[in-house]
């Protein structure tokens, strides 16, 4: 994986480069912008880091959070509330609900989540649609968050 910087919106240059990812599908910037989460399907982790001023990444303690063996964390999508993080575990047909308990590398996973769909709906205004592909949470402003 590498960090390129931008100059108005294209590409000029090279910043940093991350080896050891094996199936990196996305790098997701914590609401805060000072944290990397990057999921490495073939490895069942997922890598923090802290972004620099100058754009480089320095592993965080802890440098990695792991999903159970064979889930696959594909993609992720931060709540609005900042206390949450969901990630997409192709490989095992899940979803990963991360408490970020603070900004310093304090998380835990919660919840697990099957993808696969019961009969019965959920309430209305508390959805989240999954794919392997994306995360989206729809929760009105009248709906208190999930």
């Amino acid at each position: 994986m590498s960090v390129t910087r931008l100059e108005d919106g294209l590409p000029v240059g090279v910043v940093d480069v991350v080896e050891g990812l094996d199936g990196c599908h996305s790098a997701n910037i914590s609401p805060d912008n000072r944290t990397l989460w990057v999921p490495a399907l073939k490895q069942d982790r997922i890598c923090l880091f802290t972004v620099s001023d100058d754009g480089h990444l320095v592993a965080q303690d802890p440098a990695e959070v792991t999903t159970v063996e064979g889930a696959g964390p594909r993609h992720m999508v931060f709540h609005p509330n900042e206390q949450y993080a969901y990630c997409v575990n192709e490989l095992n047909s899940s979803v990963d609900v991360w408490e970020l308990k603070d900004p310093h590398g304090n998380i835990e996973c919660v919840q697990t989540l099957d993808m696969m769909p019961e009969t019965s709906p959920t309430p209305v205004g508390r959805l989240i649609f999954i794919s392997p592909r994306m995360v989206v949470i729809y929760t009105p402003a009248t709906v208190p968050p999930i």
